[in-house]
């Protein structure tokens, strides 16, 4: 939608003007109320579409910041592998087969510092988790939502004790990537977990 300014100030400049009493000026007060009343409308309608719009750049915008973040967990996780990698090189291939070369019977080791090496490219190459919202607290607003791998621990974004239906009462859910789990408000608390799953989770230790 396009305001126009013009209109807008003309009827401004109407509003403002006083008139006598007479049929014919209170006739042209309410085609003036009426016209004003449609023009509030149409600002209304526009500040709805700008919010909404808003909304929509807001949540694009935490998509991108994840996806980014993402990115920069994935660089790391690549850079420490190659770190390791070298270190392997360096430390146990290298001198090893200077030792083959000077005749010491170690060659056998080689091939252990190969599997570590392999080892450490596949962990790397591990295809990550998807980042998907939490169906279970889709009704919240936006700050509110979290994203993340399914099945990861976080505290309840909106705990109301010990009855709380995000959490079953915990205060820790995990991310619910079931729309039927959802809509059923994550029946027989399936999506609630508690602080020792969390605790784990931070200990890179699998949650049950």
């Amino acid at each position: 939608m396009t305001i126009d300014k013009a209109k807008y100030e003309r009827l401004m400049g109407v509003c403002q003007k006083g008139y006598p009493a007479s049929n014919i000026h209170v006739e042209y007060a309410n085609n003036t109320l009426s016209e004003c009343y449609g023009a509030i409308g149409a600002l209304l309608a526009e500040v709805k579409k700008i919010d909404t719009d808003r909304k929509a750049c807001w949540a694009e915008f935490k998509v991108q910041g994840r996806q980014l973040d993402q990115l920069k967990a994935e660089n790391e996780a690549l850079r420490q592998a190659l770190q390791a990698i070298t270190t392997q090189v360096d430390g146990n291939i290298r001198p090893t087969v200077r030792d083959c070369i000077n005749g010491q019977n170690n060659v056998q080791d080689i091939y252990g510092y190969c599997d570590q090496i392999e080892s450490i490219a596949a962990a790397a190459m591990k295809e990550p988790q998807p980042c998907v919202p939490d169906a279970g607290a889709g009704m919240l607003p936006v700050r509110l939502q979290k994203h993340g791998a399914p099945g990861e621990v976080y505290r309840c974004p909106s705990h109301s004790g010990s009855h709380c239906s995000l959490c079953g009462g915990s205060g820790y859910r995990s991310i619910c990537n079931q729309t039927a789990c959802h809509e059923h408000g994550c029946q027989a608390k399936g999506c609630a977990r508690s602080v020792e799953d969390f605790e784990r989770q931070q200990r890179n230790e699998v949650t049950p």
